[in-house]
């Protein structure tokens, strides 16, 4: 299975599905190619009912989180340089980009 994005504009993307399946009987090629159809539409449609999914997310400004969950502020502020415009993810860039510090303390690993 393959699915790929084409961007066409700001905020819209042309979506590509493709699917290869092997028939399991080739003395019956009507049958193979029958069964592979419905297989195919079986697959577009469940990620047809993925894209309503995805076009209803949003984003979560305050998750939940715990401290065993690591520097998730700075992850999300890192990789909110890829949701902005190019003027301001050069900020973000230049605020996020430096030394990275480890807090692990144990040895040999």
């Amino acid at each position: 299975m393959l699915i790929a994005h084409t961007p066409t504009e700001d905020g819209k993307v042309r979506m590509w599905h493709a699917l290869m399946v092997q028939s399991a009987d080739p003395a019956r090629p009507e049958q193979g190619v029958a069964i592979a159809r419905a297989y195919q539409e079986a697959s577009r449609s469940t990620l047809a009912q993925d894209l309503e999914l995805w076009n209803a997310k949003r984003a979560i400004i305050q998750p939940l989180i715990i401290p065993k969950d690591g520097p998730v502020g700075k992850v999300r502020q890192w990789y909110s340089q890829f949701y902005q415009p190019l003027h301001a993810a050069m900020g973000t860039q230049q605020r996020v980009n430096g030394k990275v510090v480890s807090l692990d303390t144990r040895v040999g690993v």
